[in-house]
Parts: structure tokens; sequence; C-alpha cells
């Protein structure tokens, strides 16, 4: 069982755990570090863990095939 403000991953983002709802199956309230926003609900089972001295890293930003910047 996970604990408030524990670090964790979920779907490659680096998360804090904001809420929990303890039934047969954990679920958990997730603060994504990188964007604020926060997923509810999300089964313990999809969560790995991180370590407190892990530092919280940013999600990545996408990369798309498309380069529309302009060159001089």
């Amino acid at each position: 069982m996970l604990t408030l403000g524990s670090r964790v991953r979920y779907g490659g983002d680096d998360c804090i755990v904001v809420g929990r709802t303890i039934e047969m199956h954990s679920r958990y309230d997730l603060l994504f570090s990188a964007s604020g926003r926060i997923e509810q609900n999300v089964p313990e089972k999809d969560l790995e863990p991180c370590s407190s001295d892990h530092p919280l890293q940013p999600a990545s930003e996408p990369k798309s095939g498309n380069d529309f910047t302009r060159r001089a």
C-alpha cells in the first residue's frame, strides 16, 4: 500500500500520490508533476513506486515527424 505523498511512475510519467481509496484493490489519485494534472482512481497494479531519493522528472514532449519551424 502506498502512502500519501509517495512518488510513483504511471504511464512513463512521474507522479505524487495525493489521494487513495482503500477497497479490495487499492486505487490512488495522482498529481502529475510536469503538468499539474490529476488522474483519479488509478489501480495500484498500474503504478511503479519510486525511491524517495529519485528526483521527479518532467514528462518528455511527444516527438512528431513534422517540423514546422522556419529556417532563415
